[in-house]
């Protein structure tokens, strides 16, 4: 009988296995494509709008704060500028990065999975997009980047031995690696 309720745990752990995973996959570890001698500064500014099941909420001033350092971050990170810093700031490209997040969630299915101690599994959807616009130290538009992201991320009491070896999303990881992304594009059509 004991193999039996092991088989079945098993088999429940198994199917309860996508913790938080980036649905596409595509902004796992982008490297700058070409990293010639930085010659240009940029300053760079975030804004964001955070929202659940599509009613805009309060973006508080410490993710806000968490948002724009891994951003500056990843344009330091990515060679192709002598110098990054806070907007505003005396430089050659200014970037305007904004930073959309939507959580969609079922109240039903959250509701149930609360009552029932996380036995019930439920799921958020959680769809991110970025904008990086380059403007020139006039003002004109030399680049807009637009990248977009879904992660969906289960919650059930049987994942708690899955995510010990899976670990949990990175939300800093996918912003930075998303920025990096228009950054190169922006780089292999010599927008600066």
């Amino acid at each position: 009988m004991m193999p039996l309720k092991l088989l079945i745990l098993l088999i429940c752990i198994s199917l309860n296995a996508c913790v938080g995973t980036p649905i596409t996959g595509k902004y796992d570890d982008v490297l700058p494509y070409h990293v010639p001698p930085a010659e240009y500064t940029i300053s760079v500014r975030v804004s964001a709008d955070n929202f659940a099941n599509d009613d805009l909420i309060d973006t508080s001033s410490a993710l806000l704060e968490r948002w724009q350092n891994v951003t500056i971050k990843s344009f330091k990170s990515s060679g192709y500028f002598a110098y990054t810093g806070p907007y505003p700031g005396q430089s050659d490209i200014y970037a305007d990065v904004h930073v959309k997040k939507n959580m969609q969630y079922d109240l039903t299915t959250s509701v149930l999975s609360g009552a029932t101690a996380l036995i019930s599994p439920t799921y958020t959807t959680t769809n991110y997009n970025t904008t990086v616009v380059l403007r020139d130290s006039y003002g004109d538009v030399i680049y807009v980047g637009d990248q977009n992201e879904s992660v969906r991320t289960w919650y059930s009491l049987f994942l708690s031995p899955v995510t010990a070896y899976e670990g949990t999303f990175d939300e800093d990881r996918l912003l930075a690696n998303m920025v990096l992304e228009s950054l190169n594009q922006a780089k292999r059509e010599q927008r600066f």
